[in-house]
């Protein structure tokens, strides 16, 4: 029966002939169909439902494919033949227009580069309710910046082919990924000797492992290589391949650099000291925090009872056996290893590493690099600019340190650069609190102040020296002659009426003169160390601080990340703290340990898991 285009429209109302057509409601119409004869076949019916749907996707501007019989609602006869009352209704699904998603890709080393996947979400009809083509695809592919090269166009026709099928939605269907650049290898290190007291269960083991001697070698270095593949994003441009950082290798004192810069050797027996400079950089990956130069020397080791030091200035590493008490000054550039306690009252400042393998039981303990002890810690101020590792407990003491290892810790104050872990924490007996602050503006800015404020005091000794024995002293001063500059000084105090002088008195002089070379290798040490910090301060903000309480919290705290405070409460559940990506403070529950007692030594704060 053929169609004719001829009809009227009254309102929502369509009439052609015999099929009048109305709009009930949204998506819903209703259907009059008259047949000139009683008898009507199912090929005649599905004919004339045909027709309604074409007349209702011409008029109505819906998709013809949308459109579907609900119901047939009755049937009629009349004088000319049969009328069929149907509902025809459209098929609900989404519709919207493409989303194109790049995504970037990581190297192994952590280079991150952008738009480097192409993903493609999109429903069977476009937002003007136009089925999806590839023309349309494309279309959105390029206006994305997508170069059309670099796009699988299999996997998009026979997506295409299955939502058309579905009348469907996809999403995040791959349609383009580039190629990564290949990575060159960064230099590295090979080291005869320990460079990281830390990871140590035995701390009696730590001398022995630094100790070297005259002649051995103790680092050699692998040089950079360059990576020689280009890769590619899916815009199509070229992404040259990386190269390999390097960094300088620095032959410190008592320490000899090959001709080729690759080989550290001994120049004489000792503790070897390691000394790495870190720098944040940009790479074409990204920003990266990169080691640019590494140091090695190797400080005399001066062995000493507890009882012969008084106030002791040293240019060496010192190994003192039995305990310093009250009173005691020890100051080097280079390690300090105490065989026995550390009492109230006693002030050790190292340049490297300190490791006390007593008890700490007061005092004030500083070091340039790492400090470790063996036993409990209380009434003491701890500082370090890298590690501080205490395998006891820390009671009423203030701790300092990039990273902090501690045991159980009660009434104490804490401040870390970004990583601080413990057993459990609470108040001490009096009922004062632990204070926790993790964040690097306020470590570092008060480690250069410290710093800063130690120049000030090395160079005020100085300047009194020079009072004392001239102001020309420090300048003409080396190791070979202080027995002159001393005999020129008690000739001066002659020739001023002092002739009385006694042993003591020239032993003091004596010292005082000795001590100048390591007070201005400690004030260049220093102003070196305020370099290195500030380059740290820089690289340590690609890391998240964290605080782990491995066993649980006995006793509420607070804590203060990166300038936000709240307190922790209560809890007999392991927990780690942390910030989002926002700086939201978050805290995580830990997985408590297997069967097995947890042991500060053998497992890391770094591989604690929260569930």
């Amino acid at each position: 029966m053929a169609i004719d285009e001829e009809q009227v429209v009254i309102s929502k109302t369509i009439k052609k002939q015999d099929i009048e057509i109305t709009a009930e409601k949204e998506n819903l119409w209703s259907v009059q169909i008259a047949f000139p004869s009683l008898s009507v076949t199912e090929k005649e019916m599905l004919a004339r439902t045909r027709d309604a749907k074409r007349i209702i996707a011409r008029n109505f501007n819906v998709p013809l494919e949308l459109l579907e019989l609900r119901e047939v609602i009755d049937k009629a006869p009349r004088p000319e033949g049969l009328s069929i009352h149907i509902s025809i209704g459209r098929i609900e699904m989404g519709r919207g227009k493409p989303r194109v998603r790049l995504i970037p890709l990581g190297t192994a080393s952590g280079s991150v580069f952008p738009d480097m996947i192409a993903e493609l979400d999109f429903y069977y009809l476009d937002e003007s309710d136009t089925p999806i083509t590839m023309d349309r695809l494309r279309t959105e592919l390029v206006n994305k910046g997508v170069s059309l090269e670099m796009c699988n166009y299999s996997v998009m026709q026979r997506t295409i082919e299955t939502v058309h099928e579905r009348k469907s939605l996809v999403t995040k269907l791959e349609v383009a990924r580039g190629s990564l650049p290949e990575e060159g290898r960064d230099a590295s290190l090979i080291y005869s000797f320990c460079t990281d007291s830390g990871g140590l269960g035995v701390l009696e083991g730590l001398r022995a492992l630094k100790k070297v001697r005259e002649k051995n070698v103790l680092c050699e270095k692998a040089p950079a290589r360059n990576g020689t593949v280009a890769g590619r994003n899916v815009s199509g441009e070229n992404i040259p391949a990386l190269q390999g950082m390097d960094f300088q290798l620095v032959a410190g004192s008592g320490v000899k650099l090959s001709d080729d810069g690759n080989t550290l050797s001994a120049l004489r027996t000792g503790l070897a000291i390691l000394n790495r400079t870190v720098e944040e950089v940009d790479t074409p990956g990204g920003k990266r925090t990169v080691t640019t130069s590494i140091e090695v020397s190797v400080k005399q080791l001066v062995k000493m009872n507890a009882e012969e030091i008084g106030d002791l200035v040293l240019d060496d590493s010192v190994d003192i056996n039995g305990t310093l008490k009250e009173g005691k000054t020890v100051s080097t550039p280079g390690e300090v290893i105490v065989n026995g306690d550390v009492e109230e009252g006693v002030i050790l400042h190292a340049g490297a590493d300190i490791t006390i393998h007593g008890q700490i039981k007061g005092g004030e303990i500083t070091s340039e690099c790492s400090v470790f002890s063996k036993s409990d810690a209380q009434n003491s101020t701890i500082t370090a600019a890298s590690d501080v590792n205490i395998k006891g407990d820390v009671v009423n003491s203030a701790i300092s340190g990039r990273k902090v290892k501690m045991g159980d810790v009660s009434g104490s104050n804490i401040e870390v650069g970004y990583k601080v872990c413990f057993n459990r924490i609470s108040d001490d007996e009096g009922g004062q609190k632990t204070e926790i602050c993790v964040g690097r503006d306020s470590f570092y800015n008060k480690k250069l102040e410290a710093n800063q404020e130690y120049i000030d005091n090395m160079s005020a000794n100085l300047q009194h020296i020079g009072e004392l024995f001239g102001e020309d002293v420090t300048a003409r001063f080396n190791p070979s002659n202080i027995r002159t500059l001393l005999f020129d000084h008690l000739k001066r105090l002659r020739r001023r009426g002092l002739v009385n002088m006694n042993n003591e008195l020239v032993k003091s002089f004596k010292k005082l003169l000795e001590a100048i070379k390591p007070i201005k290798n400690s004030i260049v040490n220093r102003a070196e160390v305020i370099d290195n910090l500030q380059k740290e301060a820089s690289a340590e903000s690609l890391n998240r601080p964290v605080i782990v309480a491995r066993m649980g919290v006995k006793d509420p705290f607070e804590i203060n990340i990166n300038g936000k405070k709240t307190t922790i409460e209560a809890t007999d559940d392991g927990t780690a703290i942390s910030i989002n990506g926002d700086g939201d403070i978050i805290i995580h529950k830990l997985r408590p340990p297997s069967r097995r007692e947890v042991n500060l030594e053998s497992v890391d704060a770094d591989q604690e898991k929260p569930t």
